[in-house]
């Protein structure tokens, strides 16, 4: 995790800049460097994690380009051979940001189908003072941005953005009706007017003039494999795809360690990782014995011991206790924008033991949810529209049934009777709104009972917002709309944003 900000069109753009790199100095301990012409001025925050040397540090400059970077470009070796067989290109570093700018030097925005990798980058030319902002795929990386006046401001965070004179601190309405919704943040808009995020899959160009264009580089498309004959050439390609990946991941000058819950896909992520770093560390959260008396817990402490037993990690176990609530103040700060999700306490802690330990890359099953359908809420939601096709009297009766269902049973929450009692309350919904409802804290009717007249209005474009992405594409196909809804909203609302 890196860090970058920039500055045009200010009083003192390098004042700005330092100023970021004070705010977001968690982000980069390795360095923190600013660059400024007449122009515009770029500050960075270096994780160093490929070529540790000095010369890789940013701003980074080569030619007429200075390129702010975060990220990594996981195929940056095959694309660095590319270069030099294609376009001569003599290389100053051995890591991944030089390639990112030659890539763009070289083929232009174009490039950017070539990239694999999580980033989000700023690619300053000093000739024509031209500037391009981008994103990854999926938006793994943040970039935030406002226009102040005559101005612009980037930055990898939100709070930077704040402390810009003239910023606006008015509350974007859709964004509160959002985090009250949700517990987090939906779209592109940040929880302030005139503040947004760069989309996933865009780029921006901005102009000397003030003008701003953003294009849309990536967007996941329905598409057939014609070597897809058998549930066997699926499942190879699949193994395949997934090896190539964590092999991909492992590519550092640092030592790489993994997540570990014991699950599926964090359990199947280290097994992998594990053959290219035989001394993988692994990290797993576990929960106090008087906190498992008030509700069963998931075992994760317990399944992921077994798998470390078994395959020889070097394991370690991080306990939460009552102290957690003399973070929050911290982890409030380090998220910038509502999340009511306990999971971000989890990966603050395993985050946090790591780092003390020395260790700056951990992989992570994220994502593998919303591609493989892993989500109860997404089989539930299946389950009801099959619910629905079943007799009247036989949807009164389960009805009713549920009704009658504790919620507590002994003390002890009793999961099934909430679950239940949530099923029935949306099975006669649309899918567009059953599968929203089933993440929602709220109906739009109690949403209104909680926010004054001006931000009620804010209500309908939420739901206009989930029907617009849940049937933009795969109609027909319930299985991958929920999926691609999910890539498009949850994962980059929520996950992405903890992680």
């Amino acid at each position: 995790m890196c860090g970058f900000a920039g500055f045009t069109g200010f009083a003192d753009n390098p004042g700005l800049a330092a100023m970021a790199n004070q705010s977001q100095a968690h982000r980069g301990p390795d360095n923190q460097s600013v660059w400024s012409d007449n122009y515009i001025a770029l500050a960075h925050q270096r994780l160093s994690i490929i070529d540790l040397s000095e010369r890789s540090n940013q701003p980074f400059h080569k030619g007429d380009y200075a390129i702010l970077f975060n990220g990594e470009i996981y195929n940056y070796q095959a694309l660095q051979d590319q270069l030099r067989k294609e376009k001569q290109v003599e290389f100053i570093t051995t890591g991944d940001t030089e390639v990112a700018l030659e890539m763009f030097v070289q083929y232009g925005l174009s490039s950017l189908d070539q990239l694999i990798g999580m980033f989000a980058f700023a690619i300053y030319n000093k000739q024509t003072r031209e500037l391009v902002l981008a994103r990854d795929h999926f938006g793994i990386k943040p970039l935030f941005y406002t226009q102040i006046g005559k101005g612009l401001a980037f930055s990898s965070e939100l709070k930077t953005l704040v402390k810009v004179p003239g910023f606006d601190k008015n509350i974007e309405p859709k964004s509160l009706v959002s985090a009250l919704n949700y517990s987090w943040v939906s779209g592109n808009q940040s929880m302030f007017r005139n503040c947004y995020k760069l989309p996933p899959g865009h780029y921006m160009l901005y102009h000397p003039d003030q003008r701003m264009e953003l294009v849309r580089y990536y967007d996941l498309q329905p598409s057939s494999n014609p070597s897809y004959q058998s549930e066997e050439a699926i499942v190879a390609d699949i193994k395949q795809t997934v090896e190539a990946s964590i092999a991909r991941h492992m590519v550092a000058d640092v030592p790489v360690s993994s997540f570990l819950s014991g699950g599926l896909d964090s359990s199947l992520i280290s097994v992998l990782a594990k053959r290219t770093n035989p001394a993988l560390s692994t990290y797993t959260i576990s929960t106090t014995s008087r906190d498992k008396k008030v509700e069963k817990m998931p075992d994760d402490e317990k399944y992921a011991q077994e798998l470390a037993d078994e395959f020889g990690f070097n394991h370690h176990v991080i306990e939460i206790t009552p102290d957690i609530i003399k973070m929050l103040p911290e982890m409030v700060r380090t998220l910038d924008e509502p999340i009511g999700d306990p999971a971000a306490i989890n990966t603050y802690i395993i985050c946090k033991a790591a780092r003390d330990k020395g260790v700056k890359v951990l992989l992570s099953g994220m994502g593998a949810d919303e591609i493989f359908f892993g989500y109860r809420r997404q089989k539930a939601t299946l389950l009801s529209m099959q619910f629905n096709k079943l007799p009247g009297f036989v949807r009164a009766a389960g009805k009713f049934t549920a009704s009658l269902l504790p919620v507590k049973v002994g003390g002890k929450g009793f999961r099934f009777g909430r679950w239940a009692k949530r099923f029935f309350s949306l099975v006669s919904l649309p899918p567009s709104q059953t599968y929203m409802r089933s993440y929602s804290y709220y109906s739009p009717d109690s949403l209104k009972n909680l926010v004054t007249p001006a931000y009620q209005a804010a209500i309908p474009a939420l739901l206009q917002e989930h029907d617009a992405v849940f049937n933009a594409k795969f109609k027909g196909d319930l299985v991958n709309q929920m999926c691609n809804t999910d890539l498009s909203m949850f994962m980059l609302g929520l996950n992405l944003t903890y992680t």
